[in-house]
């Protein structure tokens, strides 16, 4: 919140608790703290990143795996070897690889650093990898009108309960957790933990597991610690000499990304020296993301949501949706809607994603494949009852579309993403993971 906040914090009677929250657990309630945080869409964020990244002339490169750090004769990394992802190769045939030169290559891979630093011979582990779990349920079942912190049952970790539109957030785990990040999804154990704790805070919840709409799962990349307990490893990043030409930056969280990108680039700057001109000072600092470039035009949300709204006969949670996630770009979504034949409809009922931001997220935001929409442009997958599935096929045929994908790909896609949806339920088949089947 950049040091400051939206108002100041005050303390309240436990009745004032009682009236803001009435679900809350009222045994032993003796008080409360009001306070102001912040949230965020974090796919959103790397979206906007990367769009502007691209404005600003970079080339963005979605769905490319490496496999190699490329070398001269003295053994300095220049770049890299990746595989395309996106195409399957003709059989009998490699895929499909890409060349990438630089004169100094950063690895910014998040949980997967260790991963890909294996290419480097003799590469020290960097990471301590602790798993994180949030679930979904409906705001039917948890009418919560706060973000509220709980402390776990088990073990007293904070957790919290959080408003999310027609859905409420419960979360987060904090386990060590030495899997692959490709792999990471909430298991039996994590769900149990989840809803323990949020059960035993709003007694008239007694949720289940099938109550779950959703999960989501991820590693947060810590620096490897002595810390006995994970959730008091560091957050902090390191950014490090890796190599001859290779530079990685590791641990660090959300919050400070524009910071370490700053310090990371500063850093290769001073490598590859300062060209005739000198260089410019960063201005990240100051710069807003493309939905933001008038920030004055967006200081009151919901009027700007309202004038939206009036102006292109939206439904208001509709028109609040496109205000909130794409700022100043909202009526460019609609614009690619209507350039490409898809309507300002929703997508499913009960949430307010449209048919154009398919079309948006293609033209516009380098989307694709069917979950990059889906999963990460919207949040479909999250926060549909359904998970996306009843939608699947109709938003693959207007990608197929936009796209010229052949009907094996569209059809690969669908089965793709329903891949997905079984394996962020797979809680349900109660297995627990084999470090934690005797605890």
């Amino acid at each position: 919140a950049l040091f400051r906040n939206y108002r100041r914090h005050r303390m309240l009677h436990a009745k004032e608790v009682r009236r803001q929250e009435p679900l809350l657990r009222s045994t032993g309630l003796r008080a409360g703290t009001l306070y102001y945080d912040c949230m965020t869409d974090d796919a959103r964020l790397v979206v906007e990143t990367a769009v502007d990244a691209v404005a600003r002339g970079a080339i963005v490169g979605t769905h490319l795996e490496v496999t190699a750090f490329r070398r001269d004769a003295l053994g300095r990394v220049i770049g890299v070897a990746a595989r395309d992802m996106l195409h399957e190769p003709e059989q009998g045939k490699k895929p499909e690889e890409v060349l990438v030169r630089a004169r100094v290559t950063i690895a910014a891979a998040g949980p997967w650093t260790d991963e890909l630093l294996k290419l480097v011979p003799g590469q020290r582990t960097l990471l301590r990898p602790t798993k994180g779990v949030h679930l979904v349920l409906s705001r039917e079942r948890l009418p919560i009108d706060h973000a509220i912190v709980l402390a776990a049952v088990r073990d007293a970790r904070v957790l919290f309960a959080i408003p999310w539109g027609p859905r409420t957030i419960v979360g987060t785990t904090d386990t060590d957790d030495a899997g692959s990040p490709d792999a990471c999804e909430a298991n039996a154990w994590d769900v149990d933990y989840l809803l323990e704790t949020a059960n035993h805070y709003f007694p008239k919840l007694a949720a289940r597991e099938e109550d779950v709409i959703s999960t989501w799962a991820g590693l947060r990349p810590l620096m490897a610690a002595q810390a006995e307990r994970a959730s008091d490893v560091s957050r902090e990043h390191e950014i490090l000499d890796v190599a001859p030409g290779l530079l990685t930056i590791a641990g660090g969280k959300l919050t400070t990304y524009r910071l370490m990108a700053e310090q990371a680039v500063d850093r290769v700057v001073r490598k590859i020296g300062v060209r005739s001109g000198g260089a410019a000072l960063c201005a990240t600092e100051t710069t807003p993301l493309p939905g933001a470039s008038d920030p004055d035009a967006l200081a009151d949300l919901p009027r700007a949501a309202e004038r939206l709204a009036r102006a292109r006969g939206l439904p208001e949670d509709v028109a609040r949706h496109l205000i909130c996630s794409y700022g100043l770009r909202a009526n460019g979504v609609l614009e690619a809607g209507q350039a490409e034949g898809a309507s300002s409809e929703r997508l499913v009922p009960d949430l307010p994603y449209v048919w154009a931001e398919v079309a948006f997220s293609v033209r516009q935001e380098l989307a694709q494949r069917l979950d990059d929409v889906l999963r990460r442009r919207t949040l479909v997958f999250l926060k549909d009852r359904d998970q996306g599935l009843s939608v699947a096929e109709p938003v693959a045929a207007l990608m197929a579309r936009l796209l010229s994908w052949d009907r094996d790909r569209q059809e690969a896609e669908v089965r793709r993403y329903r891949d997905l949806v079984s394996r962020s339920r797979a809680y349900l088949t109660r297995a627990l993971p084999s470090a934690l089947a005797g605890s």
